[in-house]
């Protein structure tokens, strides 16, 4: 079921849109709330629905948040990343990446102890529900540029674009990216960084740019030594 009034809007845009008065809150930080690193064993760890996918994408719209944060197409690009590549991120180095932060400090949108909890919760539940679907037997992928994209009327392009910028944004944080050299771990990562400038290559004859992610993530994940934030492979 889509969200009411102008919550749609601000899913296609990619990021939220501000009133004038707005711009100078977004920009802030609760910088005197005391910051604890949380355990990432302790979260997320109930059954992740669809409401709580499209909850968690309404937050990120929400205006409090600094300007460039990721948006749920971005995210999920950013936890996959996570997931099926050895970059060794601690959870203090790679969540405050969502909001578009070098260093930990908290936004005025987590302020608050439960508001802050609730965040992390459907954040890491989301990345439990992805690697759910990694580790299954056939592995799976359905990414929210095909679940969420469409229902809202995003064109593709843009949600892919948003989610490949996601992907590098973790691959950024690590300078030496130790993964396996043959030649379908590159064309993955190949493929993936072409939705951000899908005109600048060309593309197998009728394969469709979201038919090549989802292909890509599971080659990925198939070529994949570890869970990332989730710890090792069973």
């Amino acid at each position: 079921m889509k969200p009411e009034g102008d919550q749609p809007r601000l899913l296609r845009t990619g990021a939220p849109r501000m009133s004038a008065g707005r711009r100078g809150r977004s920009a802030r930080h609760a910088e005197s709330e005391a910051v604890v690193v949380p355990d990432i064993e302790e979260c997320g760890l109930g059954p992740f629905t669809g409401d709580d996918l499209q909850a968690l994408a309404q937050r990120l719209q929400d205006p409090r948040w600094t300007r460039g944060t990721r948006n749920i197409y971005g995210l999920e690009g950013l936890l996959t990343a996570l997931l099926v590549l050895p970059l060794g991120l601690r959870l203090g180095a790679w969540l405050p990446l969502i909001w578009n932060e070098g260093g930990w400090k908290v936004p005025v949108a987590l302020r608050g102890a439960e508001n802050s909890r609730e965040f992390l919760d459907l954040t890491i539940g989301f990345m439990r529900h992805l690697d759910a679907g990694f580790r299954a037997s056939p592995a799976r992928f359905m990414s929210v540029v095909d679940t969420l994209a469409g229902g809202y009327g995003v064109k593709p392009a843009h949600a892919q674009r948003a989610w490949s910028q996601g992907f590098a944004l973790a691959v950024s944080e690590v300078r030496h990216l130790d993964i396996p050299l043959e030649p379908a771990a590159q064309n993955s990562l190949l493929a993936i960084a072409m939705l951000q400038h899908p005109s600048s290559g060309p593309m197998a004859p009728a394969q469709k740019p979201r038919a090549t992610l989802e292909k890509a993530v599971l080659t990925l994940v198939r070529l994949r030594t570890s869970r990332g934030p989730l710890g090792p492979l069973a």
